[in-house]
This record gives structure tokens, sequence and C-alpha cells, in this order.
């Protein structure tokens, strides 16, 4: 059960760069450039409903994926387990910002679902960069290079935040291409330590068997 939680977390980041591409597809002038990733389900989108279900899909799975963690933890490594317990929370967020949240259009009317979908992204943001350091450093007591890989992530993060906003307000049609530095920098640290803990389970696995008696 723990290793199909954990698998999970190399499906939701490619359930979720499936369905931005999709989408993109299904969207007229969609560009991956300058628009968010949020506006392929925002009001008055077409086909809104295909979107959606991708988009909580992969919110779902990254909430197992956590689970999968905080069970792998247990309490022997309160980091490990509080990092596991943050994805969780980024799973349930993400899923209220897809379904109960949309983003409003660009230079449209200013609706609250709108001001909460920023809210939540916001929050969002935070709960990763947490959820990743705290992963970084209690995972890379025995892969310092796992614990390195993370301080970058979440600096990738940083830096697509910060890009985001000079282009917002600069006026530069780049909005799209900065989110998805930050896009891609956590889903593919996610996928990156799905395979990790994966691949050392087998291991853990392996060496109990050949410890037993008669091996």
């Amino acid at each position: 059960m723990t290793r199909l939680l954990l698998l999970c977390g190399i499906v939701a980041p490619l359930v979720y760069l499936a369905t931005v591409i999709a989408g993109a597809a299904a969207v007229p002038q969609y560009s991956h450039i300058a628009m968010a990733v949020s506006a392929l389900a925002q009001r008055g989108t077409p086909h809104p409903m295909v979107i959606e279900i991708g988009f909580s899909l992969s919110a779902v799975l990254s909430a197992a994926f956590g689970f999968g963690i905080w069970k792998t933890a247990g309490d022997r490594d309160g980091a490990l387990h509080l990092s596991g317990a943050l994805l969780i929370a980024y799973g349930i967020v993400a899923l209220m910002i897809t379904t109960a949240f949309p983003m409003d259009p660009v230079g449209g009317e200013v609706t609250l679902p709108g001001i909460m979908h920023l809210v939540l992204v916001g929050l969002s943001a935070m709960i990763l960069l947490a959820a990743i350091l705290l992963a970084g450093f209690a995972f890379g007591r025995n892969a310092p290079w796992f614990r390195a890989y993370s301080v970058v992530s979440a600096l990738l993060m940083l830096l697509g935040g910060a890009f985001a906003y000079v282009s917002v307000q600069r006026g530069l049609p780049l909005s799209g291409l900065a989110e998805r530095v930050t896009l891609a920098a956590y889903l593919v640290w996610i996928l990156v330590f799905a395979a990790t803990l994966l691949r050392r389970g087998r291991g853990q696995n392996a060496a109990a068997q050949a410890a037993q008696p008669g091996r």
C-alpha cells in the first residue's frame, strides 16, 4: 500500500503536465509564455470541466504521495513526517484552487473566488517551499545530493515567483514563462523524491531478504 502511495508522486506531475498540454490545445490563443496555467480553468474558458478533472486528479495524487511519505517516516523522523503532512495540505489546497476558486479573467470583474484563488496560490507556494526544504534536510542526512537538490529547487521556485512579479509589474508578456519555472521546480522535485523513496524501499527490502536465515 505504501509503495502505491509513493508511486502517486511520480504520476501526479505527469498528470499535471498532460493536463496543461491538453488544456492549452483546447483553448484558442492560449500562450504558454504569456499566460498563467490557471488561465486554462478561469471563468468562461472552453472545456473547463476536462481541465478541472485533470488538475483535481493531480492534486489528489499529490496528497496521496504526501500520505505515503507521512506513513513511511512515521514517528522516527519528525521533519520528514511533517514534510509529508505539508504535501497532504498542498494537495488539499490545490484541489480547492481547481474546483472552488477559479482565476478571474485578466482585466475582467474581480470576484471573491478570484481573490481567494490568488491567496491560496500564495499559500500553496509557501507550503511547498516548507515541504521541500524539510524533506531535503531530513532525507539529505543519508543522501547529501538530495539536500542540495532540494535547496536548488526551492531557490528556483523563488526565482520564478520573483520573475513573475516583475513581469506583471512591468507589463512584460512573460508571466506564463516565469510561472513555469516555479512549476517545473516543484513538480520535478516531487517526481525525483518519489523515485528516490521507491528505490530506497526496494534496497531495504532486498537487504532484509538477504539477512534472513538460509539466504
